[in-house]
């Protein structure tokens, strides 16, 4: 179980993290390490870092590492950085990070990129961060390939800088189609196009960029790419200075043509940052248990997006949840629990979209009839392709879990965007994960996919209390969203309200810590009990330390 280390300065690291309390097998874990066993000395290792033993995980993480571990290598290097259960020695944390990147570790390649482009633990050296981004960036990671592109941009490489920027942007990546469209605009490394600058400023735009934003109304409001369209630039102005863009708000300031009110509360606006997804548990991805690499438990310091990708927080105060919306399919509606009777096959024969998809469900669970995955995901296809999106939802969860179809992750996200689109927050809040769990996974250097985070916001502002704590989950721990503990109770609180055990136990470290709160043991261990009452082991095993 990996968890991403943040550092400051840019520089990010990976740490595996295994609790005590979440690994009932220490002392076989224990004895494991004792034997030699390099794998259970470096899980031990990062065991005894979880739990602040800092000295203990040297001990364990230096073992593992000697021998060729590249996960403790890369930990070890973290604790020289910063001086945890060791002297402080950036000349080590270099040099551990360096064995473990020359054994093709993306990660420790990925963060030498980092230390060489900001002069962290290093002095700053291009060729050298150009060289490490260049092994991520030929793997597909959209991050690599942006900071590879920015690394040719500042040693005046224009048209490598195009290239790499188009590999990012072409991925879906906000900050990337947001600089390819500048170097259109400017003709820089590239023949000068203002429409194609428009047209990637335009999808930056569309995914929340500020920057983007303001470039666009530019382009709209100067007629530049784009037809001239005032009302359209003014709107544009508008999103970006509620994001904080203060040239977007002097614009608004000094041309009355254009100048509207700006709001005083705009609610959560997300930028886009990584790509791609990869499997998805129906049920939140803990921070404990992400399979790949995910964020921290607690108390690190956040990786600065670059300056071109700075997102200006908003009012910190979440929307309320609103009414869920109510998806109507083609024909009316069957009750959720209809029973399988001789007239439900009839009904779904004859086209009934909701009967067809129930009939799929009692094929799925097996209810009155021998389950059968591959008959129900044939009813729930014919339901999908009427359009129903509770179908469309449940066909993409058996394309992602491969049941009654061959396991196909892209086809899962193409039905769940299509009932996403309709407003199902369930399919919301699948899509989300499905993003999210490929970021940790594919792409292990976890800056975060913030389309996973605008998906959890859609969900959860339907009150689905699962994208509510994911979404809390986000804002705690720096993914695809400016870090804010304001944000984060307060979506857990909305979560936890409504059962969450995880959102409880979160809610309860809040405020334990006085994270987004003013710090109350006795309503955190409150909510400790309320989640371990849930059998959820966090909380649990933090109950059993006190």
């Amino acid at each position: 179980m990996k968890f991403l280390r943040y550092l400051g300065c840019s520089l990010c690291f990976l740490i595996a993290i295994v609790s005590r309390g979440q690994n009932p097998d220490f002392t076989a874990l224990l004895a494991r390490a004792q034997r030699g066993e390099v794998q259970a000395q470096a899980n031990l290792g990062a065991m005894y870092y979880n739990n602040k033993e800092y000295r203990q995980a040297v001990e364990w993480l230096t073992k593992a590492a000697q021998q060729g571990n590249a996960d403790a290598q890369c930990n070890l290097a973290v604790c020289y950085a910063d001086g945890t259960g060791v002297l402080r020695d950036n000349k080590k944390a270099i040099e551990w990070l360096t064995k473990a990147a020359q054994q093709n570790n993306a990660i420790a390649q990925f963060n030498l990129g980092l230390c060489y482009e900001n002069g962290n633990l290093v002095t700053r050296n291009y060729t050298k961060a150009i060289e490490w981004y260049s092994k991520v960036a030929a793997l597909g990671f959209a991050d690599a390939q942006y900071k590879l592109g920015n690394c040719y941009l500042t040693t005046k490489d224009f048209s490598k800088a195009v290239e790499w920027f188009t590999k990012a942007a072409e991925q879906n990546y906000a900050v990337s189609q947001y600089e390819l469209g500048r170097c259109y605009a400017k003709g820089v490394g590239v023949k000068m196009d203002r429409a194609k600058a428009a047209e990637w400023f335009t999808r930056a735009a569309e995914q929340n960029l500020a920057d983007a934003q303001y470039q666009l109304g530019l382009c709209y409001q100067d007629g530049l790419g784009v037809t001239q369209n005032l009302a359209k630039a003014r709107a544009l102005f508008t999103q970006a200075a509620n994001q904080g863009n203060t040239l977007a708000q002097a614009k608004l300031k000094e041309s009355p043509a254009i100048a509207v009110t700006i709001p005083k509360q705009t609610g959560l606006e997300i930028a886009t940052k990584p790509t791609v997804s990869a499997t998805a548990a129906d049920k939140p991805v803990e921070p404990s248990v992400a399979a790949a690499a995910s964020k921290p438990a607690e108390n690190t310091a956040a990786v600065s997006p670059p300056a071109t990708a700075e997102i200006a927080r908003t009012e910190t105060k979440p929307e309320e949840a609103k009414p869920v919306k109510e998806i109507k399919p083609a024909d009316d509606e069957l009750p959720a629990d209809t029973a399988l009777d001789s007239s439900l096959p009839k009904l779904a024969d004859k086209g009934k979209a909701s009967a067809q998809y129930q009939l799929g469900n009692h094929y799925y669970s097996g209810a009155g009839v021998e389950k059968n995955y591959q008959t129900a995901a044939e009813w729930y296809l014919r339901a999908a392709n009427q359009g129903y999106a509770e179908a469309q939802d449940k066909l993409g969860w058996c394309y992602q879990q491969g049941r009654g179809v061959a396991r196909d992750l892209q086809q899962a996200k193409v039905w769940y965007d299509k009932a996403a689109q309709r407003g199902l927050a369930d399919a919301q809040y699948h899509l989300g994960l499905l993003y999210h769990e490929r970021a940790v996974s594919v792409n292990p250097h976890g800056l975060g996919d913030s389309r996973a985070t605008a998906w959890f916001l859609k969900a959860a502002r339907q009150g689905h209390a699962k994208a509510q704590y994911q979404l809390g989950w986000c804002y705690a721990y720096h993914y695809g969203v400016p870090r804010d503990y304001i944000q984060a109770m307060a979506w857990f609180a909305k979560s936890a309200k409504q059962g969450c055990a995880p959102a409880q136990y979160e809610l309860g470290l809040c405020y334990r810590d006085g994270k987004g709160v003013e710090k109350n043991r006795q309503t955190a261990t409150a909510l400790f009990n309320e989640a371990a009452a849930q059998d959820y082991a966090p909380a649990i095993a933090l109950l059993k330390k006190k």
